[in-house]
């Protein structure tokens, strides 16, 4: 006797084999779109909101680190103040997929040192990444050098 054999795999592979003369019912549940999944890359989702904002992407590379983990690095062909407002932007953006975002830019720095940090400081406190470094660092004695105490 023939066999019709029914594979599907919306939600998980199930099998079903169909004798050939027997009637039977076969209710699937159609998921909606927004369950239906969509295999994209990490590195292509990124890709596609720098697009989406107008950004001057030349690529994004996904990156792993032992103080921050995976990460993305999003490289810019612009100056540095365009970058890093689009780096405010773009971590809004992908916020919601649970990895750091960075940005390299090509072009000149444009930006006084003082205005770079304010923008690193908004981005890294809207990723909930801390700045670390290999030493520590004597913060009060750095102002006090800073400011001539």
């Amino acid at each position: 006797m023939e066999e019709l054999r029914l594979r599907i795999g919306i939600s998980g592979s199930v099998d079903h084999t169909l004798s050939l003369g027997e009637t039977k019912l076969l209710t699937l549940r159609i998921p909606s779109p927004a369950e239906e999944v969509v295999e994209f890359s990490l590195r292509e989702l990124m890709l596609s909101s720098l697009k989406e904002l107008g950004a001057p992407v030349l690529d994004v590379e996904i990156r792993y680190s032992e103080g921050i983990g995976l990460y993305a690095l999003a490289i810019l062909d612009c100056d540095a103040r365009q970058a890093l407002d689009y780096w405010l932007e773009i971590v809004d953006r992908v916020r919601g997929y649970g990895i750091p975002v960075f940005a390299r830019w090509t072009g000149r720095v444009d930006v006084e040192p003082e205005e770079m940090g304010v923008y690193i400081g908004r981005v890294l406190a809207k990723m909930s990444v801390f700045l670390a470094t290999r030493e520590p660092i004597d913060v009060v004695k750095v102002l006090r050098e800073e400011w001539g105490f």
